[in-house]
């Protein structure tokens, strides 16, 4: 579950740098470059708050998206997972995850909330409501 903590944060260059050498690894890939086994369990962690059979998980549940030659799911799920987690600017992201154009992170974000409003959404929110609105008599 994601929770707020904070409203703001505040980051130095050397935090970032320190940040980003730790969750480096000793190849000069960016982050799409890597397949979705090359990455760690620490790394999906620090960024999505997941580890790979959680989104693994996530990524069968949202069935209406497509792995595509610019993306791969798994790493459109981390992507948007650390926007929506760290409310970072496109710019920012970018920059983390070494994304060459900061539109692309919009694109990723809103192929996962597009999958999440059509795919989980009415299978798996909506049928707790109908079954609470039906049995409404019964809890009370």
């Amino acid at each position: 579950m994601i929770q707020a903590y904070s409203i703001t944060s505040v980051l130095t260059a050397e935090e970032i740098c320190f940040f980003l050498t730790k969750l480096s690894d000793s190849t000069n890939l960016t982050f799409l470059d890597k397949t979705s086994s090359e990455l760690s369990d620490r790394q999906l962690f620090y960024f999505a708050n997941f580890n790979s059979a959680q989104l693994q998980v996530l990524k069968q549940l949202l069935v209406s998206m497509r792995s595509k030659n610019s993306r791969n799911i798994i790493k459109t799920l981390v992507v948007c997972l650390f926007e929506l987690r760290t409310e970072a600017s496109n710019n920012f992201i970018a920059f983390v995850f070494e994304i060459d154009n900061e539109i692309k992170i919009s694109d990723f974000c809103e192929s996962v909330i597009n999958s999440f409003e059509g795919d989980v959404l009415p299978t798996h929110l909506l049928r707790r409501v109908r079954i609470t609105a039906t049995n409404k008599s019964l809890i009370q």
